[in-house]
């Protein structure tokens, strides 16, 4: 029994004074830093370092890898945005070799979704990171969201108008963009925005009721499907106008449900304003026309004051 005991004591000191070997079964480590507008991960697999850093100020994604091990080996890495591949690099590395990769991040965010998952991947390694950020409309001249660009109107008849919407997007990403239409004589008309594969303009038109010298005027929601919910693809129009004159401008979207929007009809707000601005202009008629009575008043009891003097 005591040899026994004297035995496993003997096992046990010589497995404390083992050396441990940290990289023993190690694939990877994955360490980090989110400080400011600059997201920092590190990861190391198959004697590579690799060095990912996001800036979300800037929106560029860099990896630079440095081969630390002896051996020769394939260190190929990938990285993704929300699963669309923005790098795609196949290396052969030796010790001491280097490799540096840069990435423009703006153009392939997927519009309709606010988190942004920035994945790298490579042989036994990978690292991901999460931020949150919401596409611009308009970047750089270019339209990374399905844009109402125009609103022309076209008489057809005293009683029948033709209004055109002009959308673009020169997104890669295929948004669908379905519109509806309120005027002061119609109701909900619906208007899908198709865009043709390699196009980044469509264009509709819609026939409205409008009598003859009345303006055109109305309201357009475009949505990707839902009315009903609101997000970053979700936009809301007013126009007003005449032929050769028109003008839109995009207001806060009002989501419409149910019973709202079974109920919904356009009030116009452009035409009170309209009536407000005739009726300053004939204020500032009437006013300019009571000081030239006052003038013609003033003078004419100058001459009659003159000649009583003379008399």
């Amino acid at each position: 029994m005591r040899r026994a005991s004297l035995t496993i004591l003997c096992v046990c000191l010589l497995l404390v004074q083992m050396p441990v070997d940290a990289d023993i079964g190690r694939s990877e480590v994955e360490s980090g830093d989110d400080t400011g507008d600059v997201i920092e991960r590190t990861v190391h697999a198959g004697g590579t370092q690799y060095d990912i850093q996001v800036n979300t100020s800037n929106h560029t994604v860099q990896v630079s890898a440095v081969h630390l091990a002896d051996n020769e080996t394939s260190a190929g890495y990938v990285v993704q945005v929300n699963d669309n591949r923005v790098i795609d690099v196949f290396w052969e590395a030796s010790k001491g070799d280097q490799n540096h990769t840069e990435a423009d991040l703006m153009y392939h965010y997927d519009a309709g979704k606010e988190v942004r998952e920035i994945t790298f991947s490579t042989y036994g390694g990978s690292a991901n990171i999460t931020y949150n950020f919401t596409t611009p409309r308009k970047h750089e001249g270019r339209y990374l969201r399905p844009t109402l660009t125009d609103v022309s109107f076209e008489r057809i008849n005293d009683s029948w108008g033709r209004v055109t919407f002009t959308v673009r997007s020169d997104a890669q990403y295929y948004y669908p963009a379905y519109v509806v239409v309120w005027t002061p004589e119609l109701d909900a008309e619906w208007v899908y925005m198709h865009r043709q594969k390699g196009d980044n303009v469509t264009r509709k038109s819609l026939l409205v009721p409008v009598e003859n010298g009345e303006p055109f005027e109305g309201e357009v929601r475009m949505h990707p499907r839902n009315i009903s919910e609101t997000g970053p693809l979700h936009s809301q129009y007013e126009f007003f106008g005449r032929p050769g004159n028109s003008s839109f401008e995009e207001v806060p979207y009002e989501p419409l449900r149910g019973n709202k929007f079974e109920s919904h009809s356009y009030e116009s707000q452009r035409v009170d304003e309209e009536q407000s601005k005739v009726s300053d202009e004939q204020f500032r008629v009437a006013i300019g026309g009571l000081a030239v009575v006052l003038v013609l008043v003033i003078l004419g009891a100058v001459v009659v004051s003159s000649g009583r003097r003379r008399v």
